[in-house]
């Protein structure tokens, strides 16, 4: 047998059930605390994550906002300066308004802001499209540092032109290989291309 204790005062603090009861309690009050402070701290990290993510989706629409709005603004100069460029070779609308010298400047003019702008636009459809337009109606590289030349018949533009046409255009500026009879096709879908571009937020960075 054990070695009693002799002390009865002892013995009854052992056997009390108070004890085990404010232990108990002192140990909820605990849990009730570091709960409450978890809850508080998780509370305070969704409220960032949610805020991080708030501002993040802000800044993303923001600036998809801003090259939606950069688009329409480069569409609006090089939508008619490609217009100008097909009614003039395809002998359509207006085209007697123009010569050759001003239609090789618009080509000229249009090709670098389409370059400087080229990650705005699609390169499977757009890109590909405009190179393609461009190769319908000029004829380029011919030589060194020399302007492309036209890919149109001169006939109904001398005829339009009267006494203001120049023999030298015929040669100088204009292309052998004469105008491409799928022309307004290709110039349809293009500009069908640059629509559906400019209502993107996208840009393309290869």
């Amino acid at each position: 047998m054990g070695e009693q204790n002799d002390n009865p005062e002892i013995e009854a603090v052992k056997h009390s059930p108070a004890i085990g009861w404010e232990q108990k309690k002192y140990i909820q009050e605990w849990w009730k605390i570091g709960i409450s402070a978890i809850t508080s701290v998780a509370i305070v990290a969704l409220g960032f994550i949610i805020q991080s993510a708030i501002t993040i989706q802000g800044a993303q629409l923001k600036r998809s906002e801003q090259i939606l709005l950069e688009k329409q603004k480069i569409y609006h100069i090089l939508g008619p300066s490609i217009n100008i460029l097909y009614v003039y070779v395809d002998d359509v609308g207006d085209f007697a308004k123009y010569d050759p010298p001003g239609i090789i400047k618009i080509k000229r003019e249009t090709d670098r802001l389409f370059f400087v702008y080229r990650p705005y636009w699609n390169p499977s459809t757009t890109q590909m499209l405009y190179a393609k337009f461009m190769d319908s109606a000029f004829e380029t590289y011919t030589d060194p540092a020399k302007d492309a030349k036209i890919r149109a018949d001169f006939g109904e533009k001398k005829i339009a032109a009267g006494s203001a046409w120049r023999e030298e255009w015929e040669k100088d500026m204009f292309s052998k290989a004469g105008r491409d009879r799928n022309i307004r096709n290709t110039f349809m879908k293009l500009i069908e291309e640059f629509l559906n571009d400019i209502a993107s937020g996208e840009i393309h960075v290869r």
